[in-house]
């Protein structure tokens, strides 16, 4: 390598870029949205709910149900 080129950090063979997965829906996962503030996340899916979700936990904080067909978007307002 030549020596104008950064190396860059050293990781493990089988390293995995996984931080959180979060289980809940019963279906595909149509699409995702952060809050303002970052704290929360939405998603919806062919399941026909809305998950709200923590952000640093990965914890369910509400499900939405009640759609009579699949959800495919999903944001929060900015206020």
């Amino acid at each position: 390598m030549p020596w104008w080129i950064k190396r860059g950090p050293e990781v493990e063979v089988n390293w995995s870029a996984t931080l959180q997965t979060l289980e809940g829906h019963s279906h595909l996962v149509t699409a995702v949205a952060f809050s303002p503030d970052g704290k929360q996340l939405a998603s919806c899916s062919y399941d026909m709910t809305v998950r709200i979700w923590d952000a640093a936990t990965g914890a369910t904080l509400q499900t939405l149900e009640g759609h009579s067909d699949v959800v495919k978007a999903v944001a929060f307002s900015p206020d």
